[in-house]
């Protein structure tokens, strides 16, 4: 799911799930398909928000690629965690 071009409905919806299956069925119900590369960082520890600013453009909300780093769904800028 594109988090930049989602509306403000659509990220509030997404940031609401808790769960992988609550995002899977949000895309779903969107009539969104998701990439494997997206299934892998839903099924992965999906995204959230946790007040931690992105250094580069300010934004808030993350995925977890690894248990050591972070990336900006803003600006896709990779930090340590």
């Amino acid at each position: 799911m594109d988090y930049e071009n989602m509306s403000t409905e659509q990220r509030e919806k997404m940031l609401a799930c808790s769960t992988p299956e609550e995002m899977l069925e949000l895309a779903k119900a969107e009539g969104y398909e998701l990439t494997d590369e997206e299934l892998e960082q839903v099924s992965g520890g999906g995204i959230w928000t946790d007040g931690k600013k992105c250094p580069r453009c300010g934004g808030d909300t993350w995925r977890r690629p690894s248990d050591r780093m972070l990336i900006c769904l803003k600006c896709e800028a990779s930090v340590p965690d």
